[in-house]
């Protein structure tokens, strides 16, 4: 699961995904394609997004695009707050 806060016009809206292909598919609506140069373009971006390092960010159009984590969902809470995992072989 990726978090990522994106930034329009002074604007933060914080998108989750995931997998790669919703990524993308966020992409493609932001940017609206028209043909497929563009949309190997948006993969192409989707694939740095997705291996970008947390607290980094990428320009697309008019947007700002910052990796805000990379936690598993698995391991959080609806607050926020995360659980410890316990290893049993100790």
């Amino acid at each position: 699961m990726r978090r990522y806060n994106v930034v329009k016009d002074g604007k933060l809206v914080v998108k989750s995904f995931e997998k790669i292909d919703q990524l993308t598919n966020y992409l493609d609506e932001i940017n609206t394609p028209v043909t497929v140069h563009i949309l190997k373009y948006n993969q192409t971006i989707s694939d740095k997004l997705w291996d970008l390092n947390v607290g980094k960010c990428l320009f697309f159009n008019k947007y700002k695009i910052s990796c805000a984590g990379k936690k598993r969902i698995g391991n959080q809470l609806f607050d926020g707050t995360s659980i410890g995992v316990k290893n049993d072989n100790n």
